[in-house]
């Protein structure tokens, strides 16, 4: 554990906010969550699990996202282009590195490191964004 707190994956970064952004992790991977979330609102500083590239499920409520953490996907996937689109920090293609991690618990988001470029990708350098699960 750092001074953040356990680093519990990497992802994609799609696009370079100013900082780092602390929220609540909520899975959503149903279009029953969806519709409640669009009923009830989604909860102050949500930050959506989606398990997939699930631009589709989530776009009507993708604005009121605080930040997105997908498991699927690349920075060129439909919800990378409408997280951008929308101003939404987002990581794509995440990887845990199987921490405990749950539904409901508090996490820092490397949103402002550089997404990887096209050379990155040709020359095989990896450039991940971490994310923290905080104490």
């Amino acid at each position: 554990m750092n001074k953040v707190g356990i680093e519990i994956g990497r992802g994609d970064n799609v696009n370079k906010f100013p900082q780092r952004v602390k929220g609540t992790v909520r899975k959503i991977s149903t279009t029953e969550k969806v519709m409640e979330y669009l009923l009830n609102g989604v909860p102050e500083s949500t930050i959506a699990l989606i398990d997939d590239s699930g631009g589709t499920l989530t776009a009507p409520i993708l604005e009121d996202f605080t930040g997105i953490i997908c498991l699927g996907g690349t920075t060129r996937s439909h919800l990378g282009i409408l997280s951008r689109d929308y101003g939404i920090p987002c990581l794509m293609n995440v990887e845990l590195n199987g921490a405990d991690f749950e539904d409901g618990d508090e996490v820092e988001v490397e949103y402002d490191c550089l997404p990887p470029s096209d050379e990155d990708h040709y020359q095989q350098k990896e450039r991940k964004a971490r994310i923290w699960k905080l104490k």
